[in-house]
């Protein structure tokens, strides 16, 4: 049956290219599971748990750059709100965040072994 195999393949940084993780959808159970590069297994929060965070990240904010990131970060999250999010962290210290159904649809369509989560927050 075509479409009912697993899908695994590399997520890569928005930013800069880098390995964040290694994933793995299987679409007749509609599981995802996510490895960072380090091995250990990424789970997803919701969408509240990611609002606290950027909150306080803008609070914290050192400078216009990071508070406008932070604040961009936050629109996202609202504009998703209701789905599981991943933060996926890069080895170089950047994030990408995309929700499940974004990495699953990105999984599902996007030719060869790797895939940039093209049009999430980075």
């Amino acid at each position: 049956m075509p479409g009912v195999r697993r899908v695994e393949k590399e997520l890569v940084c928005l930013r800069c290219g880098e390995v964040i993780g290694d994933a793995l959808f299987r679409p007749l159970a509609w599981t995802l599971r996510i490895t960072a590069p380090d091995g250990g297994e990424l789970a997803p929060q919701l969408g509240a748990i990611h609002v606290r965070l950027a909150e306080q990240q803008i609070a914290a904010a050192s400078s216009p750059g990071e508070e406008a990131e932070a604040t961009a970060r936050l629109a996202f999250i609202k504009r998703n709100i209701g789905e599981l999010m991943y933060s996926l962290p890069c080895p170089r210290g950047h994030y990408t965040m995309a929700t499940a159904p974004q990495i699953t649809r990105a999984l599902r369509h996007s030719k060869g072994r790797q895939v940039r989560l093209q049009g999430q927050f980075g």
